[in-house]
């Protein structure tokens, strides 16, 4: 269906809002009654632009009935309330939308992990970890690419799992260990937030 027909069948379920009103029951209806006075308000609302919709299946989701009709070859979504009250042409998911802005929201962005990874080389920070330690490598996943910046000291030895003497001499005796520059240390893996605040680092 071309934009055309999309604004027209959007603005004529607008336009013919009040005449589908009266449709409304206070009890739920069936889902074959639904299906049929919501296709019949659909119809007439694309009629202008002598386009069809045809009814293809409905199936109750989240309280609503949810009908999947064709419209000029196109597939869309419509959601009837289950009182026959309120039809819509579309739904959005607040629930994913929520979860993916508080994931946007919590993790920063690719250039400031960047930024934070140098300053916290430049403050003389040090990130002792080994090849086989999972931890250490969660680590690195946490800022991407920007991991090559990170003060990173390699710790094992090799599959035997022996220590390297920078850190034997460093007493390094877990992983990962964050040593900063005044002298003080943090085991395990550390959230961007923690970085900046022992190093001083903008986030």
């Amino acid at each position: 269906m071309d934009k055309k027909i999309i604004v027209i069948f959007g603005l004529g379920l607008i336009a013919g809002f009040g005449g589908f009103y009266l449709f409304q029951s206070k009890d739920a209806l069936s889902q074959e009654k639904v299906g049929k006075v919501a296709m019949d308000f659909i119809n007439k609302a694309v009629e202008k632009d002598n386009v069809t919709a045809s009814f293809m299946n409905i199936n109750e989701e989240s309280g609503v009935y949810k009908i999947h009709l064709k419209i000029a070859e196109q597939e869309y979504d419509s959601f009837v309330s289950k009182d026959g009250k309120y039809l819509f042409s579309s739904a959005f998911n607040l629930g994913a939308a929520n979860q993916e802005t508080q994931a946007i929201s919590e993790s920063p962005e690719a250039s400031q992990l960047e930024n934070l990874a140098k300053c916290v080389t430049e403050k003389g920070a040090k990130f002792y970890g080994a090849s086989w330690c999972s931890y250490c490598n969660n680590q690195k996943e946490m800022f991407g690419e920007a991991a090559q910046y990170l003060p990173y000291i390699e710790c094992s030895a090799g599959e035997g799992k022996d220590q390297l003497d920078v850190c034997k001499n460093n007493n390094v005796t877990s992983y990962p260990t964050w040593e900063f520059a005044d002298g003080s240390r943090e085991t395990g893996e550390l959230s961007a937030e923690k970085l900046a605040e022992k190093t001083g680092c903008q986030l």
